[in-house]
């Protein structure tokens, strides 16, 4: 244990003496409408089966189907994810070196490819290890496009999507530390795909230096990005259409989130209870702040709030060292703080444990997307095995549920019969 968080808080402390440039420096004017770029990471037509171990997978996969007589089966599923984002796509490199800020949003939309032998809660990428060098849509969860749209379009198409979804809802997820546009586009399309959603799935792109040795810079740009996070919001809330709005934000992407929902509370626009259900997994945030003025603010446009927080979170255990503050996804002594809110629920995900770099801050395995699927839909929170478990009886105690294993894996996920890429 000690090699490990002596590596993490010698990482995090250099974070801080790294050259952070100026707000300022960031900012550039939103391009016009004419000039909005389109962009790809690589374009569709060169999305083909890369090496000889896919192309023998796919021939015995179709041989195996013809001599059934079945269709040929679909390499992989896509799904449609729209996003808003503050980063600067005018730079030469498009997506790969969307790192600066400007002032105004833009919007969006992506396709995501999900390999047909996907592992549930799993995003599945190239590996050194298992010496795959590029990727692969059969083996890989890929951002196949991506394009920028006018704001009224992108609106439109939105729409036009909730209108032909079987629940007329959004989901939002507001990516934290550490994340490049890629990741944001290929996370969020991977979490709707397992949780099965049948609203429309979109996220918030803050530009983040997708870099473990840029925390001190992510901080600064979390924070100047929480105006920009708030007229997302209102305009979602606003001009979408949707029934019902869900949040959902990891690390530090909830600074910015919460302080967007701070934000709208004093716009005379909002109205009540804008928002179901918001969901802040493994918050990056001061817990005595929040629990003392934040949630007493955002009250007024969220419904209900999930707080996912594990006290074998390295990260956050650097984070604290960092702030010398709690953060709210840790345990400790803050949760006490949060009794009488009656609309939070504090899960502890302790001892179901993470692995991301060995540090514990991930999110989006198995187990929570179990309870997170639960949260989205409205549903009681499941209050025997195997997913979570109260640990404590009295309303809104200081950690009323704890999560735990499944006993068995949840069942394959069906492809879908429509939109499937080849």
């Amino acid at each position: 244990m000690r090699c490990p968080m002596l590596w993490i808080w010698l990482v995090m402390s250099g974070m801080g003496c790294a050259a952070v440039q100026n707000h300022e420096s960031w900012s550039v004017e939103r391009p016009s409408t004419d000039d909005l770029p389109r962009f790809a990471l690589v374009p569709p037509s060169e999305r083909q089966i890369d090496d000889r171990s896919d192309q023998a997978l796919a021939s015995a996969e179709t041989t195996a189907s013809q001599e059934q007589g079945l269709p040929t089966p679909a390499a992989h599923a896509s799904v449609r994810v729209y996003f808003g984002s503050n980063r600067d796509f005018s730079r030469r490199g498009g997506v790969d070196r969307s790192t600066n800020r400007i002032e105004n949003n833009q919007y969006g939309e992506c396709v995501v490819s999900i390999p047909l032998r996907h592992q549930w809660g799993e995003l599945e990428r190239p590996s050194v290890w298992r010496l795959e060098f590029r990727e692969s849509v059969r083996r890989h969860v890929v951002l196949q496009s991506a394009q920028l749209l006018d704001r009224e379009v992108c609106l439109s198409h939105l729409r036009r999507d909730l209108g032909a979804s079987r629940d007329p809802d959004l989901f939002v997820f507001v990516h934290g530390y550490n994340f490049d546009f890629a990741e944001a586009a290929q996370r969020t399309a991977q979490m709707a795909y397992d949780l099965h959603y049948s609203g429309v799935p979109v996220f918030y792109s803050w530009p983040s230096d997708g870099r473990i040795t840029s925390y001190g810079r992510d901080v600064r740009v979390a924070d100047a990005s929480v105006g920009c996070v708030a007229e997302f919001l209102e305009t979602l809330a606003r001009d979408s259409g949707a029934r019902r709005i869900h949040l959902v934000a990891h690390s530090l992407g909830n600074h910015a989130l919460v302080g967007a929902l701070a934000q709208l509370t004093t716009r005379p626009s909002r109205s009540s209870r804008v928002f179901d259900e918001v969901v802040f997994a493994a918050p990056d945030l001061d817990a005595v702040q929040f629990a003392e003025v934040l949630a007493p603010q955002i009250q007024a446009v969220v419904r209900r709030v999930t707080v996912y927080s594990s006290g074998s979170d390295l990260a956050l255990w650097a984070s604290r060292m960092w702030h010398r503050t709690f953060r709210l996804g840790q345990r400790g002594p803050h949760w006490n703080s949060i009794r009488g809110y009656e609309w939070i629920d504090v899960v502890d995900a302790t001892s179901i444990g993470f692995e991301w770099l060995e540090l514990g801050h991930s999110a989006y395995g198995s187990e929570l997307l179990c309870d997170l699927q639960k949260v989205i839909a409205g549903n009681p929170r499941d209050t025997s095995p195997p997913h979570l478990t109260p640990v404590a009886r009295q309303p809104r105690s200081s950690i009323p549920w704890e999560a735990s294993r499944p006993e068995y894996p949840p069942p394959p996920r069906q492809m879908p019969s429509l939109d499937r890429w080849r």
